[in-house]
């Protein structure tokens, strides 16, 4: 069993004119017979008419907001322009299941993805070796309006198929099965929910105090690396632009070539150092956690911590709260007093919040500085062009030096024309493209520091309450011990 999911679709009669239909040729782009279609079926739908049950399903994605407001549910959310989902159950080609048995797996499917409410339209198509049924489904609940849960539903269907493949008593996928058991990149499996949910404590905490030398190690390489990359970018650039330019267009487009395969090179060797160290990061934790083995409730916190300036989510299949690499500005740490056992002062803790504040202004503006002043488009955008324009027209250059004189000129005024209007759109591309890559690198900053400034009061939150805590601890301490100092009345 395959399962196939594609991406999503805007229109459910196009979806019908491909799978209730013929495959469109050269001579009937819209063909309207359907000899490859062995029958259809409809779940959750007025209709058996397979087009009549599309115009429902059409109907239904329309009404979204209707059917929220009649069922109770918040109507919140835009409505997505993309509601149809299709997808395909395909069979090996020595399997001949019946009609029965492709609309139970069909069905099976679909309850184990939890889509099993939804309105859809089977269709199965015979004109391949392989038995295969394909499902039209809409992404709009009919009852409640609400959209699908898609979350991971390539690796779920894969576990489905799997399963299936298991109960039929014969597993025809072996690469399915050595994968999900070794898994794709050797990751260790992820925390079970208790673990999770102390990811954000103590332990991570601590594990990350461990791990701040590799990280730091590994980004002091990697800075030294891409300059050094850089440095070498530049003069291969420059020695390909003079080969071009004597007309040896070959030899510049093959040092390009290897350019570009070593800096493939070294981003995947960079990727793979972070990995390993965020996998031993992960790992550590948790080895403490299961070696604790303490619950939410045995004096831990039962709400996980949220993400501070120094928690760094790595792009691996773990919690999401684990740390990992993340470039951005990171908070210098300030000394808390009331970390300490005497409790502090509220002048002394307001003043230590008002540092840290004008600290982490005085980052966010070097960082948004930085990031302006390294992120002008022009420079960059006009060297990429010109050394295209310069591979481009080097042959034709070269070319024009071997005609005679009484020619050159014009040849040359011609070629001169149609560079400088190539050069212009180039400029104007690769402009485009460093403003957009400016524009998004400073909307990414602007998060970074908003979940920063978030950090800070959640921080700054804690400090209070903790020394508001002691302060009560003190004054009940001193009631306790005036009472014990007190004289006691003699018995008559």
């Amino acid at each position: 069993m395959v399962p196939n999911i594609a991406r999503n679709g805007t229109s459910f009669r196009g979806a019908g004119a491909y799978h209730l239909h013929d495959k469109p040729t050269p001579e009937t782009p819209r063909p309207r017979s359907s000899a490859r279609v062995v029958f259809t079926a409809t779940r959750n739908l007025a209709n058996d008419d397979p087009h009549a049950a599309l115009d429902e399903m059409w109907r239904t994605a329309r009404d979204a907001e209707h059917l929220k407001a009649a069922a109770g549910v918040a109507r919140c959310g835009r409505p997505s322009a993309a509601p149809v989902k299709t997808m395909s159950l395909a069979w090996s080609p020595a399997e001949r299941p019946s009609r029965a048995q492709m609309l139970e797996a069909a069905d099976s499917f679909l309850r184990a993805m939890g889509w099993h409410e939804h309105q859809a339209v089977y269709a199965v198509h015979g004109d391949t070796a392989h038995p295969h049924l394909h499902i039209i489904l809409n992404r709009v609940h009919p009852a409640t309006g609400r959209m699908l849960n898609d979350w991971q539903e390539r690796k779920r269907a894969q576990a489905w198929a799997l399963r299936h493949e298991k109960q039929q008593g014969r597993v025809l996928c072996p690469a399915r099965v050595e994968r999900r058991e070794k898994g794709k990149r050797g990751l260790p499996a992820p925390l079970p929910y208790p673990l999770a949910k102390l990811a954000g404590g103590h332990a991570a905490r601590d594990v990350r105090a461990q791990f701040r030398p590799a990280w730091a190690a590994h980004y002091r390489k990697q800075r030294k690396a891409l300059a050094r990359q850089a440095r070498q970018a530049v003069a291969t650039r420059s020695i390909a632009a003079s080969l071009a330019r004597e007309g040896d267009s070959a030899r510049a487009l093959a040092l390009l070539d290897g350019l570009e395969r070593q800096r493939t090179a070294l981003t995947r060797h960079l990727a793979a150092q972070r990995t390993a160290i965020a996998v031993a990061q992960a790992r550590r934790l948790r080895s403490i956690l299961e070696g604790e083995g303490r619950a939410p409730a045995a004096g831990l916190p039962r709400r996980a911590a949220p993400v501070t300036a120094n928690d760094n989510a790595p792009r691996l299949a773990m919690p999401r709260n684990l740390p990992g690499p993340r470039p951005y500005v990171r908070l210098h740490a300030v000394a808390s007093p009331f970390s300490r056992a005497p409790p502090v002062s509220f002048r002394t803790l307001a003043a230590l919040h008002r540092t840290e504040r004008r600290q982490l202004i005085a980052l966010q503006a070097a960082a948004r500085e930085l990031l302006r002043r390294h992120g002008r488009p022009g420079r960059q955008a006009s060297a990429l062009a010109r050394q295209e324009v310069a591979l481009a027209f080097a042959n034709r250059w070269a070319e024009i030096e071997r005609l005679p004189p009484e020619e050159r000129a014009a040849a040359a005024a011609v070629l001169k024309a149609e560079q400088a209007a190539m050069l212009a759109a180039r400029l104007a591309y690769h402009g485009s493209l460093a403003t957009t890559a400016r524009r998004t690198s400073m909307r990414l900053l602007a998060g970074l520091h908003r979940a920063e400034r978030t950090a800070l009061r959640h921080r700054h939150r804690q400090a209070w309450a903790a020394a508001a805590a002691g302060l009560q601890a003190r004054h009940r301490a001193g009631r306790v011990a005036r009472s014990r100092a007190r004289p006691q009345r003699a018995q008559p």
